[in-house]
């Protein structure tokens, strides 16, 4: 046979592929997970990949096979988060009733506070430039009603750095203020000033 000549796969070559991916899929999710959950235990800075693989029930060094470090784990699942948040945002982020918008935006974090505060403070400055840096590129590509007289990249730059930090503030500082105190004092410091 020719050097240069492709072999279609087999039957049981497609199938093989297709477990081995399917475990990838499951082991990846597992991990997520893990951390997610030993986020609504820990501050991120004291999780370990040990305590991650106990609790996901996977091997030691099968964590390093899908990532570096407990880091990109947590980037992944902040990079999974905002690709969430933008897919069941996207008819809210439509609406011009930035109240709206802003209160769909509240009771999502709240969904997730443990997570959002492993990202916004206890994730260090690299975690949180990471998820701001892939938060500002997803919001470029939506079509919000933004001040036409303000350049879209500013608006949008503007919008997640004030979002980010007013949410930081609540999940920290600010823990006891309840929900609609928050989405309101939100709107006003982060949507107001570049929607139209």
């Amino acid at each position: 046979m020719d050097h240069k000549t492709r072999v279609a796969p087999t039957r049981n070559q497609e199938g093989d592929r297709w477990r081995k991916d399917a475990r990838v899929i499951k082991t990846r999710a597992a991990l997520r997970s893990a951390l997610i959950s030993l986020l609504a235990r820990h501050d991120f800075p004291d999780i370990t990949v040990a305590m991650i693989v106990e609790e996901a029930n996977v091997g030691y060094a099968t964590f390093f096979r899908h990532f570096p470090d407990q880091t990109a784990l947590l980037t992944d699942i902040a990079d999974a988060t905002i690709s969430e948040f933008m897919t069941t945002m996207m008819p809210t982020l439509l609406s011009a009733d930035r109240v709206q918008v802003t209160r769909a935006l509240v009771d999502f974090i709240a969904e997730r506070t443990a997570l959002c505060r492993a990202l916004l403070i206890g994730g260090g400055d690299v975690v949180r430039r990471d998820a701001m840096a892939r938060a500002i590129a997803y919001g470029s590509s939506v079509p919000v009603i933004f001040d036409p007289d303000i350049p879209l990249d500013l608006a949008v730059t503007h919008a997640v750095n004030a979002i980010f930090s007013t949410v930081a503030w609540w999940l920290g500082p600010g823990r006891g203020m309840k929900r609609d105190t928050f989405a309101e004092m939100l709107e006003r410091l982060a949507m107001a000033p570049v929607r139209s």
